[in-house]
């Protein structure tokens, strides 16, 4: 499903009259991954069609065409090492196509020097070569890189008509508002969250540990660190469940009934913790998550880190708790 407001890229490459480079962004990863790979089986198809039948679109979905160059980051970032490998792939003509791709997954995780060392090829990509930048956002690029490029954001597709197609695919109505609600109304990311159970059995258990823990002094800190542990593999999810409640939270506390949230079935208790906390309650408790969550991902001992981190969000509750 090709999202509004970025048909570009894809046009051009039914047309075979592709740009020299594209930045592409988008905060949903699934979304700028399927926009990338609906733009290479269109450019690499046969037919410029993605029929997916042909040579030139299996080679694309087996991840085996000659003409394709992929770079991702590499223990959280791309390094300028990873861009002057390039080197050989640029000073080839195609091998089976007409045309060369290099495709650079989360662009916004080059160093500066990766960045400076990307500004040649882009200033003077060889013939027949297109690249693609797929970035949750241009913050964090240089400016001389984002002007080398055709610039395209993602937006999410019209909420009534993505809802209508989950349905078509078995959805519940309920489940394919919550989930389109959760994914922003990125159709991409609601038709996964949607058909996995697992996830919202453990979003549900998230949020009634939060409640309980929010709702009274320490009482089920030492159950949430449990849990944790038992999730640690999904640890990154369930701080992403968090952020999002207090963000809606916070929504609710400066725009009351009136307020969009993500959290739609969760509406009444995030009511009530906006009614219950100052607006810089709410602003710290959000800021020693994103700390943490970086901390958690390196941390040897993973409980305390929970702790920790679990034990500051009271401390902000009980430092600024309204009476």
């Amino acid at each position: 499903m090709i999202l509004e407001g970025a048909k570009q890229a894809v046009s051009d490459a039914k047309s075979g009259a592709v740009k020299s480079a594209y930045l592409v962004t988008c905060p949903k990863t699934r979304a700028l991954t399927g926009y990338a790979m609906s733009f290479l089986l269109n450019l690499f198809c046969e037919t410029h069609s993605a029929c997916g039948v042909c040579s030139g679109c299996k080679k694309v979905l087996s991840g085996s065409a000659a003409d394709i160059h992929t770079i991702a980051p590499e223990n959280g970032s791309i390094k300028i090492g990873q861009i002057r490998e390039l080197g050989d792939f640029l000073a080839e003509k195609p091998f089976e196509a007409a045309h060369k791709a290099v495709v650079i997954f989360e662009a916004d995780k080059m160093n500066t020097a990766a960045q400076n060392a990307l500004l040649k090829p882009l200033e003077e990509p060889p013939e027949n070569t297109v690249f693609m930048l797929l970035a949750g956002s241009d913050y964090g690029l240089l400016p001389t890189v984002i002007s080398r490029c055709e610039n395209i954001r993602l937006l999410p597709a019209a909420r009534e008509h993505a809802k209508e197609l989950l349905e078509k695919e078995g959805v519940s109505a309920d489940r394919a508002e919550l989930a389109l609600a959760l994914a922003q109304g990125y159709y991409e990311e609601a038709a996964v969250l949607a058909e996995d159970s697992d996830f919202f059995a453990m979003r549900e258990q998230t949020f009634s540990l939060f409640f309980k823990m929010m709702a009274q002094k320490t009482y089920a800190v030492s159950a949430f660190v449990a849990f944790f542990e038992e999730n640690k593999e999904r640890t990154g999810e369930i701080i992403d469940i968090l952020k999002l409640a207090l963000m809606d939270t916070l929504k609710l506390q400066l725009a009351g009934g009136e307020a969009r949230i993500a959290n739609i079935d969760q509406r009444e208790m995030l009511t009530r913790m906006a009614d219950g906390f100052t607006t810089g309650a709410i602003y710290n408790m959000i800021e020693k998550l994103l700390e943490h969550e970086g901390r958690m991902a390196y941390n040897v001992n993973f409980i305390l880190s929970c702790e920790s981190m679990l034990f500051e969000i009271l401390k902000e509750k009980y430092r600024w708790l309204m009476s």
